[in-house]
């Protein structure tokens, strides 16, 4: 009987750990005065994304799970103040690439001349990406 308590606490708990791995936690900073800002998810290589809207100079934390980026080990962040429609949206949005979907990220979100740039700040994967 103990043997039977002992293996069903082990499956809960690996279930339960396991589960956990398939998130990471983005957190996006918009630093930008007087704009929000809408963010479109996607899994690197994919056409279909997930949006969040983030208020002018707030701090917007959520999960990224795998199955919003259609299992995907990597996705992309483009961030633009304008919620998309208009074929030039894409050309002042600012983009951050590469960020694994089990790992938690940080992004800062500014804005030059009306151009947007989306910095990733994490430690692990400081890259800075302008598109």
């Amino acid at each position: 009987m103990k043997y039977a308590k002992t293996l069903c606490l082990a499956t809960t708990l690996g279930t339960l750990s396991s589960a956990g791995v398939q998130a990471g936690t983005l957190t996006v900073i918009n630093k930008i005065p007087d704009q929000y800002i809408y963010l479109f998810i996607r899994g690197e290589g994919n056409n279909t994304y997930f949006t969040k809207v983030v208020e002018s100079e707030k701090e917007l934390v959520f999960s990224v799970e795998e199955e919003d980026v259609k299992g995907k080990p990597t996705f992309d962040v483009t961030a633009s103040t304008n919620s998309g429609g208009d074929p030039d949206w894409k050309l002042m949005a600012g983009q951050c690439s590469n960020l694994v979907t089990k790992a938690n990220h940080t992004i800062i979100v500014t804005a030059t001349a009306g151009k947007l740039s989306c910095k990733n700040v994490t430690a692990k994967n400081p890259k800075e990406n302008k598109n």
